[in-house]
């Protein structure tokens, strides 16, 4: 029989053992009571491999016991293993409860030169190894950018002048310029009418700056051009103000736009100077300019002389050219077109930070033939005073204030966790001139409608998140399709039918590329929690009734318009990537993922959002904000088109 030495190492009467000696490290068996006798047979019953370079012990036996300590070596080896795996199934670790998962390292701090934040690229765990476990529970990035975003928000309020003294001095700090006459009018009026955030007009200074450059007389003398109803004025309305009063003429003078203008100055035009005011009716821009044009006009400006538009050869003449011309030579469009090395986004998720940065083309390349607006050719311009409803960073017009849809809101308002856990977008598909020679198919609202309505089959991943039972979140890329994805969350429809192509192109697009449905009431449109919005032509005039209707916006646009620099994304509203690859990803995080527990859903941020969206409108967008920002830009507006400017 065998029999056990004192040491628990099996023993038989015929078994020899050779042991073969270890380096001079000390044994890990010896202890103060460890005899000659059970040091030699532990040697010889094990092996064990140690952190440094010693060499192991090397056994020999007959195959009976040989095949027992085996055994006993294996178990000894595994049994560490063997108890973490159980804690880890105990704890609800992600790596021990799902055979192979995708971690993702995210990180807040991998930000590229646009502003877009992004995630390393994916690494597989699997459930033996040892888990990576700072790249499992490292936070989702949304949760960096919201708290950025509340932070960043929080020191925009509480910076703002108590006093007209501290305004008038703000404003030399930050622009380098006297504030205009009237400023103090202004400021008074605004206080009285508890306008928020009154230092926060840069962009009423700096649309206007540049005609700084430009001698008042010649300035007029382009306003005059636009008066013509049959030349350059025919889609303009001309509103002047003299004495305090209000006229329209112009080829669109009737047109409810400008009317919807005259509305908001009636009451401040008694504290206005005397001006011309023209007004584009179009959705976009009426000037677009040269970069190089565009900062020598600047640089003039601000050394306080006039522009020699002569040698610029841009004295209000229109010229064709490609859009690059728009960007700055060391842009990545422009770098580009140049054949030079740029660094791209890496393939894989990533969100947004930066909006603005986001919505140019000249910084992001990729967006050019992806949106309807910038497919195709620009005709490039000097300085020509005008008002638009939106602009891109090409653009010299200056932003007016449109009452289009202001007051589009649902009569009977659902709480945010009343609405449907889906994204709502009705519409029709323009934004481009459908013709056979234009990539129509590429244009925003044409992929918009392909994506989250596909049917497509094919796997590829989605980031959803856990909570293990500590409460701890961790992420995982999930496999699925595009399938599942949009009849879990998308409600995006056309509407109406093809628009803006010739009868045969329509009538493809209906037949072949777009369902189209018939249009909702407000009251069903506003029971979603989520919501596109995307531009149009131009900008979407919806944007205002999306943020008061306890929706979370999720905003996808190349577009600025008078409110832009004062939200705060993510806060006020999601940005989007104008390509929509953030979109699911964006959804999942907020909603959860695909089963009907909705798990790892973050119902309590997004509702967050909703509300902070619509708090911003109630106190922010108010017809009274709408006058206080078009009261300082037409102060500033006045200076650059005095007379008297040129005499000094």
């Amino acid at each position: 029989m065998a029999s056990l030495t004192a040491s628990g190492a099996y023993r038989r009467p015929s078994t020899t053992y050779v042991a073969i000696p270890q380096s001079a490290q000390p044994s890990p068996f010896l202890n103060d009571e460890t005899t000659s006798a059970d040091l030699k047979h532990r040697k010889a019953s094990w092996t064990r491999r140690t952190s440094t370079t010693a060499a192991p012990l090397v056994w020999r036996t007959r195959s009976g016991v040989r095949a027992i300590s085996r055994m006993r070596c294996v178990l000894f080896v595994l049994l560490p293993f063997a108890l973490l795996v159980l804690i880890m199934v105990a704890i609800g670790h992600p790596v021990a409860t799902k055979h192979v998962e995708k971690v993702t390292s995210w990180t807040t701090t991998a930000l590229n030169r646009n502003g877009v934040l992004r995630s390393p690229h994916s690494t597989y765990a699997y459930a033996v190894p040892m888990p990576n476990i700072r790249g499992a529970y490292e936070e989702h990035p949304i949760h960096g950018l919201m708290r950025e975003a509340r932070a960043n928000w929080t020191a925009k309020v509480e910076r703002q002048s108590k006093s007209l003294d501290e305004a008038v001095r703000e404003y030399r700090r930050r622009f380098g310029r006297e504030p205009p006459p009237g400023f103090e009018k202004w400021y008074r009026w605004a206080r009285e009418h508890d306008v928020q955030l009154i230092d926060e007009f840069d962009s009423t200074f700096s649309q206007v700056e540049p005609y700084f450059s430009v001698r008042p007389s010649q300035l007029r003398e382009r306003v005059a051009r636009l008066e013509d109803s049959e030349g350059e004025g025919r889609d303009h309305a001309i509103v002047f103000i003299e004495n305090g009063k209000l006229r329209r003429t112009g080829a669109r003078w009737r047109d409810p736009v400008p009317e919807g203008f005259e509305v908001l100055l009636k009451d401040i035009a008694h504290m206005l100077p005397d001006m011309v005011v023209p007004l584009y009716l179009h959705d976009a821009s009426f000037t677009q300019i040269d970069w190089e044009a565009m900062q020598e006009y600047k640089n003039a400006a601000r050394e306080h002389r006039w522009v020699n538009e002569t040698a610029l050869q841009l004295q209000g003449e229109t010229y064709h050219t490609w859009r690059e011309r728009t960007c700055a030579p060391d842009s990545e469009l422009r770098r580009k077109v140049a054949g030079l090395e740029n660094h791209f986004l890496p393939p894989g998720p990533s969100f947004v930070r930066f909006h603005s940065r986001e919505m140019s083309y000249c910084t992001n390349p990729q967006n050019l033939e992806i949106h309807g607006a910038t497919s195709g050719h620009v005709y490039l311009q000097g300085l020509r005073p005008s008002f638009a409803m939106s602009r891109t960073g090409a653009d010299g017009d200056m932003l007016w204030t449109p009452t289009i849809q202001y007051d589009l809101n649902p009569e009977n308002e659902s709480t945010f966790r009343e609405k449907k856990s889906t994204l709502l977008w009705r519409g029709s598909p323009d934004g481009i001139a459908v013709d056979p020679d234009q990539k129509w198919r590429q244009s925003h609202r044409f992929r918009m409608l392909t994506l989250l309505n596909s049917n497509d089959t094919r796997t590829r991943p989605l980031r959803q998140t856990r909570i293990d039972r500590f409460g701890r979140e961790y992420q995982l890329d999930v496999d699925t399709t595009l399938a599942e994805l949009n009849e879990r969350y998308s409600n995006v429809r056309a509407t109406g039918g093809p628009v803006q192509c010739r009868p045969d192109l329509c009538d493809h697009i209906r037949a072949n590329e777009i369902k189209f449905v018939e249009k909702d009431p407000l009251e069903v449109m506003a029971d979603n929690r989520y919501v596109m919005d995307v531009d149009g032509n131009a900008y979407s005039a919806r944007f205002r009734a999306h943020l008061s209707s306890n929706q979370v916006p999720l905003k996808a646009t190349i577009y600025t318009e008078w409110q832009t620099p004062r939200l705060q994304p993510w806060l006020h509203y999601v940005p989007v990537r104008l390509d929509y690859s953030d979109v699911y990803n964006i959804l999942a995080f907020f909603d959860g993922g695909l089963d009907a527990e909705r798990t790892g859903n973050h119902d309590d941020l997004a509702e967050e959002i909703a509300t902070a969206g619509k708090e911003w409108a109630q106190k922010f967008w108010r017809s009274t904000d709408m006058q206080a920002y078009l009261f300082r830009l037409l102060l500033e507006y006045a200076r650059v088109m005095d007379p008297e400017r040129e005499r000094r």
